[in-house]
């Protein structure tokens, strides 16, 4: 399940896909371009293809499947998937609704993952060991030998690989990274006071978390989307801010961060700005508890959802295209159920 810009998709089933929401780019996959979704539709992927992962973006999709595919729609042109060295990667030159193999990430490798982010794409490719490949070609953190590729995230020109040793690792530019725009430099470590196992990435700010719970978050905080932060605008990466408490989950959108806490499972808490932080004013801590345990967390722009341990998805805030799944264009800043069909019946 994953949480875009102003759209959502979800696998169901064996490997089904499902989105809804804006579809002015054909990123719902509908097979054509223009309007919004407000009924979760099914996508039909090519052949017998089936989805292990699922990542929507600013405005457009990509699915990887079981055999380490990546299918994307949307529009990927503009994602740098069109040009790929001397050679076209996509031959696709306007946005699409129907779902097209990125032949270019095909010939180096079975994908493992995929993450867009900001006009990008990167995958993880299986080889004597994981490296990431990345669209438009993006520096990618230098591992040394014998290191490994455990987990990694991609943010707004930014992208952080978690090593096997638990280092965490990022390379781009912005107040993850502490650089600007016009600055260059090797990959940058963050300087953590214990080996991390993840990493999730908003538009400015950054959270890594360890097996034991413990989380730091570093980055923009204009917004007070740094959970335990001070009042300070920007949380330096040689300085990360510890969380108060233990968590199991973490996402970070445009300008808020979730979190699952250890001792309550099926409770997620926020920190930041606008509905799909929850109920509370700027910069302040809500919670909210679905029925069951919290599984996943998504989160990119202005909506969040998660999937609970029934299978239920549960989404909420900005609502004026249907991202939230519950066919009506209301915001909400509590979680709403999403209505997604039955892959075997086709019914609610």
């Amino acid at each position: 399940m994953s949480a875009g810009v102003d759209h959502t998709c979800a696998i169901v089933g064996d490997g089904e896909v499902f989105c809804w929401g804006d579809n002015t780019f054909g990123q719902v996959g509908s097979g054509h371009l223009g309007g919004v979704v407000m009924d979760v539709q099914r996508v039909a992927l090519p052949g017998d293809a089936k989805a292990s992962r699922i990542v929507a973006g600013p405005q457009q999709t990509c699915a990887v499947t079981v055999d380490g595919q990546v299918l994307c729609w949307g529009a990927i042109a503009w994602t740098g998937l069109v040009r790929y060295g001397e050679g076209t990667c996509v031959d696709i030159e306007e946005p699409t609704g129907t779902p097209t193999l990125i032949t270019c990430i095909a010939s180096e490798g079975p994908a493992l993952d995929v993450e867009l982010h900001g006009f990008g794409i990167c995958a993880p490719i299986q080889r004597d060991q994981v490296q990431v490949f990345c669209l438009p070609r993006v520096q990618t953190p230098k591992l040394e030998s014998g290191y490994a590729l455990e987990r990694f995230a991609l943010g707004d020109g930014v992208l952080c690989v978690v090593t096997e040793t638990g280092e965490v690792l990022c390379t781009g530019t912005g107040a993850i990274v502490g650089r600007g725009p016009d600055e260059s430099g090797d990959s940058l470590q963050i300087q953590l006071p214990a080996p991390a196992v993840d990493v999730a990435m908003g538009f400015e700010h950054a959270c890594a978390w360890s097996a034991d719970g413990h989380a730091w978050c570093w980055g923009d905080n204009s917004a007070g989307q740094i959970p335990s932060a001070t009042e300070a605008s920007t949380v330096p990466p040689t300085s990360p801010v510890a969380l108060e408490g233990k968590i199991t989950l973490m996402v970070a959108g445009s300008r808020h961060t979730c979190a699952v806490p250890v001792n309550g499972s099926s409770v997620v808490r926020c920190w930041g700005d606008g509905p799909q932080a929850g109920p509370g004013d700027e910069g302040s801590y809500s919670e909210m508890t679905l029925p069951s345990e919290v599984a996943v967390l998504s989160s990119m722009a202005d909506h969040s959802c998660a999937l609970d341990a029934r299978d239920v998805i549960w989404c909420w805030g900005a609502n004026p295209d249907g991202r939230l799944g519950a066919n009506q264009r209301l915001d909400s800043a509590t979680p709403r159920a999403v209505l997604v069909p039955n892959p075997e019946t086709r019914a609610p």
